[in-house]
Protein backbone atom coordinates (compact mmCIF):
# COMPACT_ATOMS: atom_id res chain seq x y z
CA UNK A 1 0.00 0.00 0.00
CA UNK A 2 2.51 2.28 0.97
CA UNK A 3 5.99 0.49 0.17
CA UNK A 4 7.95 -0.71 -2.63
CA UNK A 5 10.73 -3.13 -2.60
CA UNK A 6 13.23 -3.23 -4.93
CA UNK A 7 15.33 -6.28 -5.64
CA UNK A 8 18.00 -6.92 -9.10
CA UNK A 9 17.13 -9.62 -10.74
CA UNK A 10 20.18 -12.72 -10.09
CA UNK A 11 19.11 -14.37 -14.03
CA UNK A 12 19.94 -10.82 -15.61
CA UNK A 13 22.75 -9.22 -13.60
CA UNK A 14 25.36 -11.93 -15.54
CA UNK A 15 26.99 -9.52 -17.97
CA UNK A 16 30.40 -8.81 -17.36
CA UNK A 17 29.73 -4.83 -16.58
CA UNK A 18 27.63 -6.73 -13.54
CA UNK A 19 30.49 -8.17 -11.52
CA UNK A 20 30.35 -6.75 -8.09
CA UNK A 21 27.00 -5.53 -9.08
CA UNK A 22 28.35 -1.84 -9.29
CA UNK A 23 26.32 -0.92 -12.57
CA UNK A 24 23.38 -2.66 -11.63
CA UNK A 25 23.43 -0.28 -8.14
CA UNK A 26 23.57 2.69 -10.58
CA UNK A 27 20.41 1.13 -12.98
CA UNK A 28 18.70 0.91 -9.80
CA UNK A 29 19.72 4.51 -8.41
CA UNK A 30 18.28 5.03 -11.96
CA UNK A 31 15.00 3.55 -10.99
CA UNK A 32 14.73 5.35 -7.72
CA UNK A 33 15.13 8.82 -9.24
CA UNK A 34 12.41 7.87 -11.90
CA UNK A 35 10.17 6.62 -9.05
CA UNK A 36 10.86 10.06 -7.44
CA UNK A 37 9.97 12.19 -10.31
CA UNK A 38 6.73 10.08 -10.80
CA UNK A 39 5.92 10.28 -7.01
CA UNK A 40 5.82 13.61 -6.59
CA UNK A 41 4.36 14.74 -9.35
CA UNK A 42 0.75 12.51 -8.64
CA UNK A 43 1.63 13.89 -4.98
CA UNK A 44 3.52 11.43 -2.93
CA UNK A 45 7.24 12.16 -1.56
CA UNK A 46 9.38 8.25 -1.88
CA UNK A 47 12.23 7.81 1.19
CA UNK A 48 13.92 5.14 0.26
CA UNK A 49 15.81 2.94 2.95
CA UNK A 50 18.85 1.51 1.11
CA UNK A 51 20.47 -2.38 1.24
CA UNK A 52 17.38 -2.82 4.41
CA UNK A 53 18.58 -6.39 4.52
CA UNK A 54 22.33 -6.31 4.55
CA UNK A 55 22.77 -10.18 4.09
CA UNK A 56 20.89 -9.48 1.01
CA UNK A 57 22.95 -7.62 -1.83
CA UNK A 58 20.27 -8.26 -4.30
CA UNK A 59 17.65 -6.36 -2.28
CA UNK A 60 17.91 -2.65 -3.10
CA UNK A 61 15.86 -0.52 -1.48
CA UNK A 62 12.93 -0.28 0.25
CA UNK A 63 10.66 2.45 -0.89
CA UNK A 64 8.24 4.35 1.42
CA UNK A 65 5.94 6.75 0.77
CA UNK A 66 4.33 9.71 2.02
CA UNK A 67 1.32 12.34 0.96
CA UNK A 68 3.16 15.80 0.07
CA UNK A 69 0.30 18.38 -0.54
CA UNK A 70 1.88 19.58 -3.54
CA UNK A 71 1.67 17.52 -6.74
CA UNK A 72 4.01 18.14 -9.64
CA UNK A 73 7.62 17.77 -11.05
CA UNK A 74 9.71 19.84 -13.00
CA UNK A 75 11.07 16.70 -14.85
CA UNK A 76 7.90 14.52 -15.36
CA UNK A 77 7.12 15.01 -18.93
CA UNK A 78 10.83 13.97 -19.67
CA UNK A 79 10.20 10.61 -18.06
CA UNK A 80 8.85 9.08 -21.83
CA UNK A 81 10.92 11.11 -23.40
CA UNK A 82 13.68 10.93 -21.86
CA UNK A 83 17.07 9.09 -24.31
CA UNK A 84 21.01 9.04 -24.24
CA UNK A 85 22.19 11.20 -26.54
CA UNK A 86 25.23 9.78 -28.38
CA UNK A 87 25.46 12.51 -31.20
CA UNK A 88 29.19 13.37 -31.82
CA UNK A 89 30.03 16.88 -29.93
CA UNK A 90 31.65 19.48 -31.92
CA UNK A 91 34.26 20.18 -30.24
CA UNK A 92 34.88 23.57 -31.63
CA UNK A 93 31.72 24.96 -30.47
CA UNK A 94 32.31 27.04 -27.01
CA UNK A 95 29.42 26.32 -24.10
CA UNK A 96 28.92 30.23 -22.41
CA UNK A 97 29.18 31.01 -19.36
CA UNK A 98 25.52 31.49 -18.94
CA UNK A 99 24.43 28.11 -19.47
CA UNK A 100 26.91 26.73 -17.26
CA UNK A 101 25.55 28.77 -14.23
CA UNK A 102 22.04 28.12 -15.38
CA UNK A 103 22.25 24.22 -14.80
CA UNK A 104 24.74 24.70 -11.85
CA UNK A 105 21.18 26.73 -10.64
CA UNK A 106 19.08 23.73 -11.52
CA UNK A 107 20.74 21.23 -10.17
CA UNK A 108 21.15 22.94 -6.53
CA UNK A 109 17.11 23.26 -6.65
CA UNK A 110 17.15 19.66 -6.43
CA UNK A 111 18.07 18.54 -2.65
CA UNK A 112 20.94 15.60 -2.59
CA UNK A 113 22.32 16.26 -6.11
CA UNK A 114 26.09 17.84 -7.04
CA UNK A 115 27.45 18.61 -10.65
CA UNK A 116 30.68 18.28 -11.62
CA UNK A 117 32.22 19.94 -14.65
CA UNK A 118 35.47 18.58 -16.44
CA UNK A 119 36.38 21.53 -18.82
CA UNK A 120 38.64 20.32 -21.87
CA UNK A 121 41.69 22.26 -20.96
CA UNK A 122 42.04 20.56 -17.27
CA UNK A 123 44.46 17.27 -17.00
CA UNK A 124 41.52 14.83 -15.63
CA UNK A 125 39.71 15.51 -19.28
CA UNK A 126 42.33 13.64 -21.44
CA UNK A 127 42.10 10.92 -18.81
CA UNK A 128 38.53 10.47 -18.80
CA UNK A 129 38.28 10.83 -22.76
CA UNK A 130 41.04 7.84 -22.70
CA UNK A 131 39.37 5.75 -20.06
CA UNK A 132 36.18 6.30 -22.44
CA UNK A 133 37.73 5.08 -25.52
CA UNK A 134 39.27 2.21 -23.84
CA UNK A 135 35.89 0.84 -22.46
CA UNK A 136 34.42 1.33 -26.29
CA UNK A 137 37.26 -0.47 -27.19
CA UNK A 138 36.84 -3.26 -24.97
CA UNK A 139 33.65 -3.98 -26.36
CA UNK A 140 35.13 -5.10 -29.34
CA UNK A 141 38.27 -6.90 -27.64
CA UNK A 142 36.72 -8.67 -25.44
CA UNK A 143 34.51 -11.99 -26.78
CA UNK A 144 32.49 -11.92 -23.77
CA UNK A 145 31.44 -8.09 -24.00
CA UNK A 146 31.27 -8.45 -27.81
CA UNK A 147 28.62 -11.37 -27.75
CA UNK A 148 26.70 -9.64 -24.55
CA UNK A 149 26.63 -6.58 -26.81
CA UNK A 150 25.15 -7.97 -29.39
CA UNK A 151 22.60 -9.97 -27.43
CA UNK A 152 21.56 -6.20 -26.55
CA UNK A 153 21.83 -4.70 -29.78
CA UNK A 154 18.72 -4.41 -31.99
CA UNK A 155 19.12 -3.65 -35.65
CA UNK A 156 15.83 -3.19 -36.57
CA UNK A 157 12.55 -1.76 -35.64
CA UNK A 158 10.60 -4.83 -35.95
CA UNK A 159 13.10 -6.59 -33.14
CA UNK A 160 12.90 -3.49 -31.02
CA UNK A 161 9.26 -3.13 -30.65
CA UNK A 162 9.27 -7.22 -30.16
CA UNK A 163 11.04 -7.45 -27.45
CA UNK A 164 10.27 -3.97 -25.87
CA UNK A 165 13.76 -4.44 -24.39
CA UNK A 166 17.48 -3.76 -25.31
CA UNK A 167 19.59 -1.31 -27.50
CA UNK A 168 17.99 -0.11 -30.66
CA UNK A 169 20.81 0.68 -33.22
CA UNK A 170 19.37 3.90 -34.14
CA UNK A 171 20.29 5.20 -30.54
CA UNK A 172 23.82 5.07 -31.58
CA UNK A 173 23.97 7.83 -34.25
CA UNK A 174 25.72 5.59 -36.55
CA UNK A 175 24.22 7.26 -39.54
CA UNK A 176 22.15 5.36 -41.97
CA UNK A 177 24.50 2.56 -42.42
CA UNK A 178 24.83 1.34 -38.71
CA UNK A 179 22.47 -1.64 -39.23
CA UNK A 180 24.41 -3.00 -42.00
CA UNK A 181 27.74 -2.28 -40.09
CA UNK A 182 26.61 -3.51 -36.61
CA UNK A 183 25.13 -6.35 -38.49
CA UNK A 184 28.85 -7.40 -40.23
CA UNK A 185 30.53 -7.12 -36.39
CA UNK A 186 28.21 -9.63 -34.90
CA UNK A 187 29.98 -12.38 -35.61
CA UNK A 188 33.18 -12.18 -33.17
CA UNK A 189 35.38 -14.36 -35.78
Amino acid sequence: EDQVDLFLDAKRAKNFCDEGLLAPYLSAGAVIENIRVAASYIGYWPSPSYFPLKSDPLFVASIFFSPITQKGHVHYSMLEKRATNRRYYDTSRKIDGATFTKLNKAVESEKGFRLFWIKKNEPRYKKLTRLVGLADQLRFESERLHEEFNQILRLNQKDAEKTKDGLDVKTLEGGPCAPILFNLLSSWK
